[in-house]
Parts: structure tokens; sequence; C-alpha cells
């Protein structure tokens, strides 16, 4: 256990000289910049796996969470409640890898990375994410040519909020809602551009995205 610290220790600090040496320039969404908004800096590496160390424990995550609104009641029973499922995940996907059942080792795995999504509201929800420096949305990072979502007017740097009328809060989320109803019928998906809430219409079925991947939300 110490010498793990100790590499954790080595790699902050040499994170910590890699990002002095490299220029942090604000992350932008197209636009931003003549909305006059102004725009995020992007969590560095060394920020990033110092927050990970911190919400590796229950007294981390409880304290992230009080900060981000919580009653302390309520953030230690969501914590209480984040252990519990994980090790009922675990224990499912256990059983049913023994048992050769692949419908209830993905209903399992479906578990485990949901968590309490479904024991929250979607205002408490949005807010256990950001206390985890999690993203709240889905921020486009490219649009494929000639795809749905590009016909249907999606741009880089827009961030899907509602599939269908649904809340999202990660690609998964779209993915699952795409299942839903029936293939190809018009559905509506709410987008934040420039912090302007749009609306626009494609059909139900893959946009043709590719979600961007950043540190911090």
């Amino acid at each position: 256990r110490n010498a793990r610290q100790l590499l954790e220790e080595e790699l902050l600090a040499m994170y910590d000289e890699l990002d002095g040496l490299r220029r942090r320039e604000p992350e932008t969404v197209e636009g931003e910049q003549q909305a006059g908004t102004a725009a995020a800096v992007p969590m560095t590496r060394a920020e990033y796996m110092r927050q990970q160390r911190q919400m590796s424990s229950s007294e981390g995550r409880t304290n992230a969470l009080i900060e981000a609104g919580f009653a302390p009641d309520r953030a230690a029973w969501i914590v209480e409640r984040e252990d519990a499922l994980r090790l009922e995940a675990m224990q499912a996907q256990y059983e049913a890898q023994r048992s050769g059942d692949m419908e209830a080792l993905s209903e399992a795995y479906r578990r485990s990375q949901n968590g309490v999504r479904d024991e929250l509201a979607d205002d408490e929800y949005e807010r256990y994410l950001e206390a985890y420096g999690r993203p709240t949305n889905v921020r486009v990072g490219a649009v494929i040519e000639s795809s749905p979502g590009q016909l249907a007017g999606l741009q880089t740097g827009d961030r899907i909020v509602r599939y269908d009328g649904q809340r999202v809060y990660s690609y998964s989320d779209i993915n699952n809602r795409q299942l839903q109803g029936e293939p190809g019928e018009s559905i509506v998906v709410d987008i934040l551009r420039d912090g302007v809430t749009m609306q626009i219409a494609m059909p139900r079925g893959p946009i043709g995205i590719q979600p961007r991947q950043f540190y911090g939300r």
C-alpha cells in the first residue's frame, strides 16, 4: 500500500510538471466567445487523478455530495446505496457467469453501470453527477457526414440533453433510448447550443455522432 501511494504521488508530481509546461487553453464551444459566455478550463490529468483518489473513499464521496447541495443524511444514504448496489451487481455477475445466462449477465452489467440512477429523481441525479465531476449531458465531438444527425442539423459542440423527451446523461443512455419505440419514427432531440435550448427532429435510430471525451464536464 505504501509503495502504491508513493508511486501515485510521483505520478501526480509528473502530471503537475507536464501540465505546467503545456499551455492550458480554455475549452470552448463554437460560438461561446462570440456570445460572451465564460469558457470552463478543462481538468488536468493531475487534478483528475486527485479527484479520483478522493472519490475512492466513502468520506470523500459523502463530502462531495454535501458540497453539491445534498443534506448530510441524504448524502450518506446515497454512498451506502452505492456500495450495496455495487456488491449486489458483483454477486449477480458472478452467478450469471457461473450459469452461463447471458440475459442475466447483461442485466447485471446494466445494474453495475447505473448504480443509484434508478433511485434518484432527474434533478438529484444531475447534482449527483456534478458532485462526482461527471458529464450531465452528451457533448457531440463529431457528426458523421450524411448521417441522420447531420441531416437534422446537429453540429459539433452541441450538447444532447433529451432524446424523445427522456433525459440522457451519457452516450449509452442515447443507445438505450434508440432501441425503444418503432425504428425510423420521428422523434425530437433536445440540445444545448451556445447556451440556447433547441429542438431538432430526426428518425429513431443511430444518430451518427461521436461523443467527445475529456477530463471533467
